[in-house]
């Protein structure tokens, strides 16, 4: 049999004077305060939609990211400013914020950044992927997203006070860095046996930095009139900074009559484990 202190007390009547109502519109005011706490706390933890900054910007303070030592430490270089440089992999547009996952690495893949921008600081203008981009801007530490299969990924974030679109990839510098030395080159028609076996020779000092191997050259042939009349082909094994190589394309005997000099052109080229090739850029 129920004891009466087992019964769960009867609702008390409210006190004359202290109507339920108000009560009731304390409790209302007291969950709408704690839903605007947590709505603030929301914005703070993901930063709310990235405006146009009105600090005077000047690149010369803002520090080459060491995407490492960020993704290890991400907090350590919260609010810090960054710069990063690389391919654009995704935009994601929306109203008052567009968003970039952008590879830093050089093969154009690995290395993601997650980058926040307000389209003012473009004037309106696009960024497109596979386009090459510098971004200048505050670290957000780790920003953490769900991948279209439900993986849950953290990488380094910045939101960018301004960002270049004049930077060149990295195969092009390369490249580009290699055709200035060839662009530079004196290629000789010399007779190698002194019986009409002509070559195209030349020797070629590495004044940059890099340690090239597996170097594949064309050699376009142009007679007289500027017209190109054929090719050949130079290639050297490896060549070291400050290391001069001698190459060597051997001239066709139908074409040495015609042939007065040589344009040459990277075919390929590796720097350690890395490949670069013309095509690469079209």
């Amino acid at each position: 049999m129920e004891k009466d202190e087992d019964k769960a007390p009867a609702p008390a009547e409210p006190e004359e004077g202290k109507p339920e109502k108000k009560h009731r519109r304390g409790r209302i005011v007291l969950i709408a305060a704690i839903v605007l706490v947590v709505l603030i706390a929301l914005i703070g933890a993901f930063g709310g939609s990235k405006k146009k900054s009105d600090e005077p910007f000047d690149p010369s303070t803002y520090e080459s990211m060491d995407y490492a030592a960020v993704a290890q430490n991400p907090d350590s270089y919260k609010g810090k400013k960054l710069y990063a440089k690389g391919k654009i992999v995704q935009v994601i547009e929306g109203d008052s914020e567009t968003d970039l996952r952008v590879a830093t690495a050089t093969d154009g893949y690995d290395d993601i950044v997650f980058v926040a921008y307000d389209p003012d600081i473009l004037d309106g203008a696009h960024l497109t992927e596979g386009q090459y981009i510098g971004v200048y801007g505050h670290c957000k530490g780790q920003v953490s997203y769900t991948s279209a299969l439900g993986a849950k990924i953290s990488i380094p974030g910045l939101d960018a006070d301004s960002i270049d679109q004049t930077v060149k990839s990295p195969q092009e510098v390369q490249i580009e860095a290699m055709q200035a030395m060839l662009d530079g080159a004196d290629f000789e028609k010399v007779d190698t046996s002194g019986y009409g076996t002509w070559e195209y020779v030349a020797k070629i000092q590495n004044t940059t930095e890099n340690d090239y191997s597996n170097v594949s050259l064309v050699l376009g042939i142009y007679d007289a009139s500027g017209m190109r009349i054929g090719e050949t082909y130079a290639n050297a094994t490896s060549w070291a900074p400050g290391e001069t190589v001698q190459f060597e394309g051997y001239l066709d005997s139908t074409k040495a009559d015609a042939a007065v000099s040589v344009k040459p052109e990277i075919q390929s080229f590796s720097i350690g484990s890395d490949y670069y090739s013309p095509s690469q850029l079209s």
